[in-house]
């Protein structure tokens, strides 16, 4: 889509957040609402996918999410 997309506008740009190159969905079980995100981490063939992207020089950026949470805010008792 990013691609189609710049192609159409190259002005577009694209980012990723670290979390998505590194966590796909297996992670929801080990690590319950830590890995909670928005949008939710995705299938491991997704995060192939990002992961490929960011190889190919197809992403811009990437990212961390700014969000000022410590870890006891996330944890669930």
């Amino acid at each position: 889509m990013i691609r189609r997309a710049k192609e159409q506008n190259p002005g577009i740009t694209s980012e990723i957040c670290v979390h998505y190159l590194y966590f796909d969905d297996t992670y929801y079980d080990k690590m319950g609402a830590m890995v909670k995100c928005n949008p939710a981490i995705k299938s491991r063939e997704d995060r192939e996918a990002i992961v490929d992207e960011l190889a190919s020089l197809g992403c811009d950026a990437v990212a961390t999410d700014q969000a000022p949470y410590t870890i006891e805010a996330n944890v669930i008792d």
